[in-house]
């Protein structure tokens, strides 16, 4: 893994422990293992573990699936990077999203446009959907690995193009997750995982 072969060149490794809640388990397992599963839906409350369950999706596809494509959106830049960021890789003593030195090569991270070279060929894109640049982006892309945060605060018909369509890239799972703070109303999220 990349771990593996940092801690070879010398980096000092932190593992990281776990302790998933159920919901979080099964999200994971789903992604990284069910192959008749395409999109996952989690709802629930703030500070429930969504964005985590999100983030964590992401770096497994990443670590597991050399040459993935992950995404990583929500609506804006501004509140990808307030929140879901912050979840992925925690955050400085000034409440700023902290990037890991060592899993990346440093000239490959743009973090105004989002994107991070994986060391195993693979890249990570952090993408806020409030530009029709971003849209595009997001839209012209073949991905692994999708994750929406606040996924009833996206245009639905990018949502459905991005599920129906751009699940696929050669390598990795294929697979969607989205997070959403209900299971409950008349927007066509609902409507499409609990009706459809």
């Amino acid at each position: 893994t990349v771990i593996d072969q940092l801690a070879a060149e010398g980096f000092t490794i932190e593992r990281e422990i776990v302790d998933y809640n159920a919901s979080q388990t099964l999200a994971l397992q789903m992604v990284l293992y069910e192959p008749n599963v395409v999109g996952i839906l989690l709802y629930g409350g703030v500070r429930g573990g969504k964005s985590f369950a999100v983030c964590k999706a992401g770096i497994s596809v990443l670590e597991m699936f050399p040459g993935a494509s992950c995404l990583l959106a929500r609506d804006t830049r501004v509140n990808l990077e307030a929140t879901t960021l912050k979840t992925l890789w925690g955050t400085d003593k000034y409440g700023n999203p902290v990037l890991p030195h060592g899993i990346y090569d440093e000239r490959d991270h743009n973090q105004t446009k989002g994107f991070i070279n994986w060391p195993n060929g693979g890249f990570l894109s952090m993408i806020g959907l409030d530009s029709k640049a971003n849209i595009d982006r997001v839209r012209s892309t073949e991905w692994s690995f999708v994750g929406l945060e606040e996924v009833n605060g996206i245009s639905w018909p990018i949502v459905r193009f991005m599920i129906e369509t751009r699940l696929s890239h050669a390598v990795g799972p294929r697979k969607i997750l989205m997070t959403t703070n209900t299971d409950r109303g008349e927007d066509d999220v609902y409507k499409f995982f609990f009706e459809e």
